[in-house]
């Protein structure tokens, strides 16, 4: 029985000890006073009356990041306007049925190129798009070549070819959508 006393007090001991370092160091804040504001930074655009130029560069501008209190309350702010990446070949449910769409469009205006077929040049070119809400090209690069200029010219091609694209369902919740294609050239015999 004494020992379970001693084991109790101990452990008894070593919380209070643990929660005097803890308010000391200001982790916790025993006081119940909330005046300790958490700020946010908002990254998005400012209005056009916010930007400044910068003296003696015509064309640059700079834009002041906002910050604000947590507590002005942000009840009144505008949805973030939200994006995702995903692959082309993607089995995610949420995407599925829209990115097969897509690989349908893409694929009837796919060719090999006639310089590269003749010369049997073979390769994967990895291509990044960006689509807009309304289906939209936003933007178009390519993340990986195949070593060729006429096959990599061609993915890019048929991307901007086969815009624009079906809008992207209200289900996503998304302004834009990243996709990644793969572009496999292959001569088989």
């Amino acid at each position: 029985m004494l020992s379970k006393k001693i084991l109790i007090t101990s452990i008894s001991i070593s919380l209070i000890f643990h929660v005097v370092i803890l308010v000391l160091a200001g982790i916790m804040d025993m006081s119940g006073d909330d005046n300790g504001k958490a700020f946010m930074v908002d990254l998005t655009e400012p209005s056009k009356n916010h930007e400044e130029i910068i003296p003696g560069k015509a064309e640059a501008k700079v834009s002041p990041i906002e910050v604000r209190s947590k507590s002005e309350g942000d009840h009144s702010a505008k949805p973030r306007k939200r994006e995702d990446t995903v692959s082309l070949d993607s089995i995610d449910i949420k995407y599925c049925s829209y990115l097969e769409k897509l690989r349908e469009k893409i694929r009837g205006n796919w060719s090999y190129p006639q310089e590269a077929y003749i010369k049997k040049d073979e390769g994967t070119t990895i291509v990044k798009f960006s689509l807009g809400e309304d289906g939209s090209l936003r933007g178009l690069c390519v993340s990986a070549s195949s070593g060729f200029n006429s096959l990599d010219m061609e993915a890019l091609d048929v991307i901007r070819s086969s815009a624009p694209y079906a809008p992207l369902p209200r289900s996503f919740n998304l302004s834009k959508l990243n996709i990644v294609a793969k572009f496999q050239y292959s001569l088989t015999e």
